[in-house]
């Protein structure tokens, strides 16, 4: 059935799909590593594609007999180009896969055209159009979801609450590790000087800290360790100060 579809399809109609296929793959090929958007480099690439495709047919080109004079019959035009349309089909709608939207629409645009120009009008058009509004009502829900991820977000309310907990726990955890290994050192270094006692306290700590560029004061310090400043004076207290 898909066969006879194609095959009451004009020659020249046939070449130029094939034409636009292969525009597509081309021109994609050199826009996707030049857009940082891949979006944006396939709707770009089938704009172009088809600009292209619609200049060559306003010249009134026999394309077709181009194919029939290099040696391509007819049978071989309507046996294998369709199935190359069909895969460049698929090949788009992958390229666009991060853009459903987008993918969609182009390929009922591709459908609803290609229907003027077959006898099963009504079922390839109703696809064709059947596509293009499922692609536009993914379009307008993917352009709401980047205005506003937060409304569609699949996490809930607790799953936040529970990851931000977790985050600041563990933020706790490596900065009292990092203090600790500080204060070991400070102590070290204490220990070395002639006395101890007195270069071994609390102001020498945050001073040497400091000199340091952790921040201005303990309070500075805890804040970008995530740790209290109760946390603070207890890592002191335990492997920084000098008895």
């Amino acid at each position: 059935m898909l066969g006879d579809v194609f095959y009451n399809i004009d020659a020249d109609i046939m070449v130029l799909g094939l034409l636009f296929v292969i525009f597509f793959a081309l021109i994609n090929f050199a826009l996707y590593r030049a857009l940082k958007d891949k979006g944006t480099a396939g709707v770009v690439s089938f704009c172009v594609s088809l600009l292209a495709v619609y200049g060559i047919s306003r010249t009134n080109w026999d394309v077709s007999g181009l194919l029939y004079g290099i040696g391509i019959s007819e049978n071989i035009l309507y046996t294998v180009v369709p199935f190359i349309i069909l895969a460049g089909l698929i090949f788009i709608f992958w390229r666009l896969r991060k853009n459903l939207g987008a993918a969609f629409m182009i390929i009922g645009i591709i459908l609803i055209i290609a229907s003027f120009f077959v006898y099963e009008k009504l079922l390839l058009m109703g696809i064709g159009i059947g596509l293009l509004i499922i692609g536009l009502f993914l379009w307008i829900r993917q352009r709401r979801i980047k205005k506003n991820p937060k409304v569609n977000s699949l996490e809930s309310p607790k799953d936040k609450e529970e990851e931000k907990t977790k985050y600041i726990e563990q933020r706790r955890d490596k900065g009292i590790d990092i203090l600790i290994d500080a204060a070991k050192r400070f102590n070290k270094w204490a220990n070395s000087q002639q006395n101890p006692k007195f270069v071994g306290g609390w102001t020498y700590f945050v001073n040497y800290l400091k000199k340091g560029g952790w921040g201005g004061s303990a309070a500075e310090i805890s804040a970008r360790l995530g740790i209290s400043e109760a946390d603070f004076t207890r890592i002191f207290n335990k492997y920084g100060i000098v008895n």
